[in-house]
């Protein structure tokens, strides 16, 4: 049995699947949690608050296993999202999501001063609110106490590892969606950090998505004794996951994500640098990650929803499969 924890904008989820890769039934848990929003474009996670949802997920599903029964615990967590720790690896800012846009002054101005097509070819990512560089320009312009007060980087899958390990590192996977990683030679790249500000000492090392690691310190080990010796796995993107799950891994397979946000991705492990207008993250060393997205999915149909007073699910998914055309190879999740 291996257990998938999953940290999305709007919610946690852990399942417990089998060795043949079904899900198990009775052993999934979701926790339900929404940013806070500020009125100049802030999207904010309190990374607390985001702890405290993955561990009452894994309560429920640990709880509903043998202690025996796991031997692995894999993670996804969305992509992009920025939190400082300081040296006692406490958080010191807020979680700004990928949907943050108080940067966009920081962005328009490293547009201007850089290469952005040479930088988009090496990183994958164009200069833009979503990504590190502008977001961390815009921390050192607007909360200076708290950047320098930083020690180090990351995201939440850092954040659950300092947590439970006392120790973390960041995934390839993770680390192509912050605009900082050329990935070409898979290392921090030189231009990206200048232009953020800061330096590799203030990132955390980078690792193989397949590099487990082990030993629960105190009192997660106390809390989940069955997890206490198993290989836990970096987080990696929750994009990336996405496309495994669905078995849209070469690309004769497109996985079409609708969620808080939407997406199309395709799965890839040539090295090309992606057109303009689209991203490239990393699945791992060998697979890219190619696709664009859209900054509103799920919402649009919750919104639909309410206000067009559709039927329940079962009912507009059996409407929607009448009308759609026959689209091969697309896997809609």
């Amino acid at each position: 049995m291996v257990i998938a924890l999953d940290l999305g904008t709007s919610s946690a989820r852990a399942t417990l699947y089998d060795a043949r890769g079904r899900a198990v039934d009775g052993r999934f848990h979701q926790v339900r949690y929404a940013p806070s929003t500020t009125r100049d474009g802030g999207v904010e996670h309190d990374p607390a608050r985001l702890l405290d949802a993955a561990a009452a997920c894994l309560d429920a599903v640990v709880r509903a296993a043998r202690h025996d029964d796991v031997q692995a615990v894999g993670i996804t967590a969305f992509w992009h999202g920025l939190l400082g720790f300081d040296a006692g690896h406490r958080p010191v800012t807020p979680l700004l999501t990928w949907a943050d846009s108080r940067s966009v002054r920081e962005a328009d101005l490293l547009r201007d001063a850089l290469d952005e097509d040479a930088l988009h070819a090496r990183t994958g990512c164009h200069l833009h609110t979503s990504y590190w560089p502008a977001k961390l320009r815009w921390l050192a312009r607007e909360r200076p106490a708290d950047v320098r007060r930083i020690d180090r980087w990351g995201s939440i899958g850092e954040h659950l590892e300092l947590a439970f390990f006392g120790e973390a590192a960041t995934s390839l996977s993770m680390a192509s969606g912050t605009g900082l990683l050329d990935q070409e030679t898979l290392g921090w790249d030189v231009e990206a950090l200048a232009a953020a500000g800061i330096d590799r000492a203030r990132l955390f090392p980078l690792v193989s998505p397949s590099d487990g690691r082990r030993g629960l310190r105190a009192p997660w080990a106390g809390r989940w004794p069955a997890l206490r010796s198993v290989p836990w796995f970096p987080a990696i993107g929750d994009g990336a996951a996405s496309n495994l799950g669905s078995d849209c891994t070469d690309p004769g397979r497109i996985a079409l994500n609708v969620g808080t946000s939407a997406a199309l991705r395709v799965v890839t492990d040539a090295d090309t640098s992606p057109p303009r207008g689209l991203w490239r993250y990393r699945l791992d060393r060998r697979r890219s990650v190619l696709g664009g997205a859209t900054s509103e999915g799920g919402n649009v149909y919750a919104w639909c929803r309410q206000v067009l007073q559709l039927p329940d699910e079962d009912a507009v998914e059996r409407a929607l499969a009448e009308r759609a055309p026959d689209v091969h190879g697309l896997t809609v999740l």
